[in-house]
């Protein structure tokens, strides 16, 4: 039987790599308000549903608190994120451990969830607390603004 020659190595650097016919269909589901991942990160992505962006590093999270409920609040040093939606205690505890490389506001309708699924249904990004909630308990001081 004939064998074909194997392909050079020059051969393969050369032959034209086929982009895919629909790049969407390439792209990872994106569907999903966090992205976890098995290993600590250096940054949080904060996806907005206007397409907007803006990212954090983990290394500057001073603290973090969830309120049982609807909200999750990060304190960086040079801002704070507050993460507002339903069914947050997975994602709290993944961005405890740095393993959030994104969270995504709306990513899809409230009614495609599933019951148990989280949906963020806003990010607000405000003023920087330095000394996190402990030096404000009963919230954010006066005059601080909070925007999203």
């Amino acid at each position: 039987m004939f064998q074909p020659a194997p392909e050079s190595h020059a051969a393969r650097l050369v032959r034209p790599h086929l982009a895919p016919a629909d790049p969407v269909a390439a792209l990872p589901d994106r569907r999903q308000a966090f992205d976890f991942r098995a290993r600590p990160l250096m940054a949080l992505d904060c996806r907005f549903e206007g397409g907007e962006r803006k990212a954090f590093k983990y290394p500057d999270l001073l603290s973090c608190e969830f309120d049982g409920g609807r909200r999750i609040t990060l304190y960086f040093e040079m801002a704070t994120v507050i993460i507002e939606g339903r069914n947050l205690v997975t994602g709290y505890d993944h961005l405890v451990e740095c393993k959030v490389a994104s969270v995504q506001e709306r990513h899809c309708s409230e009614f495609e969830l599933e019951d148990c699924g989280s949906f963020v249904e806003r990010i607000r990004v405000g003023d920087p607390q330095p000394r996190g909630p402990a030096e404000h308990p009963a919230g954010r001081p006066e005059g601080q603004a909070i925007t999203g």
